[in-house]
This record gives structure tokens, sequence and C-alpha cells, in this order.
């Protein structure tokens, strides 16, 4: 039930969640439509897997950095460099990129799909998840950086 007292405690409402977790929930509805049967673009062009895998990891950047924004909103975490910042972004892009491959790896097991293929496939998935979510959280950083020093 940690997640309920994280709702109560920090008074994150459904809205904000949903907010925090846009461009991820938008990435999932695009892998949803185009894995639909007669379009099923993962079987026509394989290699839309890799610029997916690269986006998946760049939304959950943003969901994670959103999400710690809330957290230094809510003064649950202070003002840190944004080494750490950017070290927990990825982390998290890390976790949910390994949990991703393990969805896929149990979806596979369960109903004989295959829905992943060899390892090199599924280290080749989570290179493309990190790097999304780096090139992400770089820009983010930096851009900002930018606008502070220009006076934005």
């Amino acid at each position: 039930m940690s997640h309920l007292y994280l709702l109560k405690e920090s008074k994150i409402n459904f809205s904000e969640w949903i907010l925090i977790f846009k461009a991820p929930f938008a990435l999932f509805a695009i892998h949803a439509v185009i894995s639909l049967p007669g379009i099923d673009l993962y079987h026509a062009w394989p290699s839309v897997d890799i610029p997916m895998h690269f986006f998946g990891g760049a939304s959950i950047a943003m969901a994670g950095k959103a999400f710690l924004d809330v957290l230094r909103r809510r003064e649950f975490v202070s003002t840190l460099p944004w080494q750490i910042w950017l070290f927990l972004i990825i982390a998290m892009v890390g976790c949910a990129a390994a949990a991703w491959e393990l969805l896929e790896f149990a979806v596979s097991e369960i109903t004989g799909l295959m829905l992943q293929g060899d390892h090199f496939d599924t280290m080749f998935d989570l290179v493309n998840g990190l790097s999304g979510g780096v090139a992400a959280s770089l820009w983010y950083m930096f851009w900002k950086r930018a606008q502070h020093t220009n006076g934005g």
C-alpha cells in the first residue's frame, strides 16, 4: 500500500499522475495502434522497434523528471546537484526498460507469442531505451541551464 501512502501524503491527485505519465501513455497508445492486427508494423517493419525503445526511454525520462519535480515542489526531496537528478532519472529509465523486457519475456513464455528475439535483441532494446533516456535527460538539463543563463 506504499503507493496509496505516497498519493495521500504528497497530495498528488489523479490528474497530476496523468500529467506526469502523459509521455509514456502517449507512446504506449502508439505502440498499441501499430501492434493491431492488420497494421502489425513490428512484423512488417521490424526496425520500428529501435525508435520505439529509444522514445520509450525518453518518455520515461520525461515522466521521471516530472515526478521528481512534483516531489521537489511537495518538499519530499530537496534541490540536489543536476548530476544527482540525472542519475535518478536514468535509474528510473533503466528500471522501466528492464521491467518492459521482463514483461515481454513473461508474455512470450505464457502465450507462446514471439515478442522477443534473441539475447542480442533484448540487450539492444535495453541500450536503445537507456540511450533515449540519457538523450532526453541531457537535452533537458542543458536546455534548462541555457534558459536560466539567457534569463528564461
